[in-house]
C-alpha cells in the first residue's frame, strides 16, 4: 500500500495487487496513470477522528478512510487525474470520493480506464446531510471514455445481501454540485443497481451524454433506497422500455441502450450452395454473411454472369463497403454531367446509379445489354473504377506480368491494376484470359476478397 501526506504525487506504470485495505491513499493534486490495481479489500478497518469521534471520518490531514477496501482513497479537495488504468477485483470500488471535509472537491478527471469486477463503480457522495446548501462540494468533475464491466459483485461486510451499485450518488443539496459530467462511457452489467441515489432529483445535476447502457435482464436501473433507511423505495427495472427510461432519468439524449439479451447469431448458409464448386463455398458463405450477396445471385453459381447481374452485385458490395445508399454515393462521387444518363432497355436503379458513377456504360444505341454475358476484361475495367470510388486500393498499373496481354490490349491498365491489387488472379500459365466469360461464383469471390 502507498500512503502519503504529500500533494502532487504521480503514480505511473505500477501494478499494485493483493492489499487488504487499499492500494494507495493520496492527497490533493495526485495523478494515477497506466497502472493496474487489483485484488484489493477484505480488511476490517475503522478510523476515529480525534475531534469528532466518529467512524470513517479521517485520520491524517482529513484523509477520509472507509472500511473494506478501495483501490484509491483521496484526501483533501481534489485536483485529481485518473487516466488509462485497469482496476479489477476490488471489494469496494476503484476510487473513493466520499465528502467528509470542509471544502470543495474540484477538477477531477477520470478518463480512459477499465473498471472490472468491482463493488461499486464510481462514488461521488456527500455525508454532510445537514450541510449548508450554499457550499459547493463538487465542481468540475469529468468522467469520460471509461468502461465499467460487471460491477456490484461484492457486498459490504455490514450489509450482507446488499449488492453495491455501479454508480453511487448521495447528493442532499443539488446546488452543491457544479459541472459534473459522465460522457462517452460504457456501463455494462451490474449485479446491483446501475444508479443509486438519495432522490430522483440527484441525477438532474449530472450531465450524462453519449454513454452506452446495458443491464442484466430484469436488473435494476435506478433505486433511491439504502439498507439503513426505513422508507418506501423507488426501484426501476431494465425492461422493454429501458431506452426511454434511461434517457428520461439521465437526460442522455444520445444514449445507446442495448437490448435485454444477446442471443448468439445463427449463421445460416446461402441457398443452393451445392450448385457452386467446392473451392468457392467459403467466399460465397462470407459474402452471404456480410449481407451483400443479392438474392438473385444465390443460385446457379457456376453460370456465366450477365452485365446486369454483375452491376447488381457491384452496387450491393459498394453500399456494404461504404455504408452509403445509392443516393449518397451519387451525391458524393457522380459528376453533374453524368446524372442524366439513361438506357432504353432498363430503368434498374443499380444500373442507372453505376452508369452515373461512371462505373459502366452501355453497349451502344442507348442499350445497356442487361442479359449480355460478361467477360473478364470487362469485369477488370469496372472493378478498377469501383476501387477508385472506395479509395483504399493502390494506384499501380505497371506491367503485372500476365502472359497474354500487351500494350495493344484494350485498356491493359485495368488488367494490371486488378492484378497488383489482388482483386483478380490469373489462370494457368500466368494468363489473364481477358475474353473468357466470368462466372457468378468468380464474381462473388472477387468482391469478397475486396473486403
Amino acid at each position: 500500500m502507498i500512503y502519503t501526506s504529500d500533494e502532487g504525487i504521480v503514480l505511473d506504470n505500477l501494478s499494485i495487487q493483493y492489499n487488504s485495505f487499499a492500494a494507495a491513499c493520496l492527497m490533493k493534486g495526485s495523478t494515477i496513470q497506466n497502472c493496474e490495481m487489483a485484488f484489493i479489500g477484505g480488511a476490517v478497518l475503522n478510523y476515529y477522528h480525534p475531534d469528532e469521534g466518529q467512524i470513517g471520518t479521517g485520520t491524517v490531514r482529513d484523509l477520509v478512510l472507509v472500511d473494506d477496501g478501495n483501490a484509491l482513497i483521496f484526501g483533501h479537495l481534489g485536483n485529481t487525474t485518473i487516466i488509462n488504468n485497469y482496476f479489477h477485483d476490488i471489494v469496494n470500488g476503484p476510487y473513493n470520493f466520499e465528502h467528509g471535509l470542509n471544502g470543495t472537491y474540484e477538477n477531477i478527471n477520470v478518463r480512459g480506464n477499465l473498471f472490472e469486477r468491482t463493488g461499486y463503480g464510481s462514488n461521488l457522495t456527500n455525508f454532510f446531510r445537514n450541510d449548508d446548501p450554499n457550499i459547493v462540494r463538487y465542481r468540475n468533475v469529468t468522467i469520460d471514455d471509461n468502461y465499467w464491466l460487471y460491477n456490484g459483485y461484492f457486498t459490504d461486510r455490514a450489509l450482507m445481501g446488499y449488492s453495491y451499485p455501479m454508480h453511487f450518488f448521495e447528493f442532499f443539496h443539488p446546488q452543491q454540485y457544479v459541472n459534473i459530467n459522465y460522457t462517452n462511457n460504457v456501463f455494462y452489467l451490474s449485479k446491483g443497481t446501475m444508479f443509486q441515489v438519495n432522490s430522483p432529483a440527484t441525477l438532474d445535476v449530472i450531465n450524462f451524454s453519449g454513454n452506452t447502457y446495458v443491464q442484466t435482464n430484469g436488473g435494476i436501473i435506478f433505486r433511491d433506497d439504502f439498507p439503513w433507511e426505513e422508507r418506501s423505495p423507488i426501484r426501476i427495472y431494465y425492461d422493454e422500455n429501458a431506452e426511454e427510461t434511461i434517457k428520461r432519468l439521465t437526460g442522455d439524449k444520445t444514449a445507446i441502450v442495448l437490448p435485454l439479451s444477446f442471443p448468439p447469431t445463427e449463421v445460416s448458409s446461402p441457398p443452393n450452395l451445392a450448385t457452386a464448386d467446392s473451392w468457392a463455398h467459403d467466399h460465397i458463405q462470407q459474402a452471404y454473411s456480410k449481407g451483400f450477396l443479392p438474392a438473385t445471385l444465390q443460385n446457379n453459381y457456376k453460370a456465366d454472369i450477365t452485365r446486369g447481374e454483375f452491376v447488381t452485385l457491384a452496387m450491393s458490395w459498394l453500399r456494404y463497403k461504404t455504408n452509403m445508399t445509392n443516393a449518397e454515393l451519387l451525391a458524393k462521387h457522380a459528376k453533374p454531367e453524368n446524372m442524366d444518363r439513361t438506357f432504353a432497355d432498363t430503368a434498374d436503379a443499380d444500373i442507372l446509379a453505376a452508369a452515373r458513377l461512371d462505373i459502366t456504360a452501355g453497349t451502344g444505341g442507348g442499350q445497356f445489354g442487361v442479359n449480355t454475358n460478361f467477360n473478364r476484361e470487362q469485369a477488370a475495367i469496372m472493378l478498377m473504377k469501383i476501387c477508385g470510388i472506395v479509395g483504399t486500393f493502390k494506384e499501380d498499373t505497371s506491367d503485372f506480368g500476365f502472359t497474354d496481354i500487351d500494350a495493344a490490349q484494350w485498356l491493359p491498365d485495368a488488367l494490371n491494376y486488378v492484378g497488383h491489387n489482388e482483386v483478380m488472379s490469373g489462370k494457368l500459365g500466368g494468363r489473364f484470359a481477358p475474353k473468357d466469360n466470368f462466372q457468378r461464383q468468380e464474381s462473388i469471390i472477387v468482391f469478397n476478397k475486396m473486403g
